[in-house]
């Protein structure tokens, strides 16, 4: 947990969004800071979760996915970023939630192609395939 340094808490320990969270608190009450205070959106969260997935903090990354999805229960690229952290420990649940992604953005060769991935790493080769040529065609489309 984070300590207490002259009556502000301290945010070393805690991980991503938190301690930024806590360090802006810290600093800057609404009452202070007025109209300069930006609540986190879904994008601004899920680049907070690839932050954090980057260099290697899966915890923090998994609490900024989950955040921005409490936001926007369909954000895509949020949906994405858990189902990578999930491929190796629970390949079950990143298939699902690759899935979905797929369902709600069936022309995102991304999701697409970490849904055939995922399918391929379970054993699943053929659908995982189908699903890469998908990934693929969509990505030699021109873009809009």
């Amino acid at each position: 947990m984070a300590g207490v340094e002259g009556g502000r808490p301290t945010a070393q320990r805690l991980p991503g969004v938190v301690a930024l969270a806590v360090s802006a608190l810290a600093t800057c009450s609404l009452a202070a800071c007025g109209s300069s205070y930006v609540a986190p959106t879904a994008a601004s969260l899920t680049r907070a979760g690839r932050a954090d997935q980057a260099a290697y903090r899966q915890g923090a990354a998994t609490v900024s996915y989950r955040s921005a999805l409490s936001l926007d229960p369909s954000y895509v690229p949020a949906l994405l970023g858990l189902a990578e952290l999930a491929e190796r420990s629970v390949p079950v649940e990143a298939v699902a939630l690759a899935d979905q992604a797929v369902s709600l953005a069936p022309g995102d060769a991304a999701a697409h192609r970490l849904l055939g991935t995922i399918l391929i790493s379970m054993g699943e080769t053929q659908a995982g395939r189908a699903q890469l040529r998908i990934a693929a065609r969509l990505g030699r489309r021109a873009p809009h």
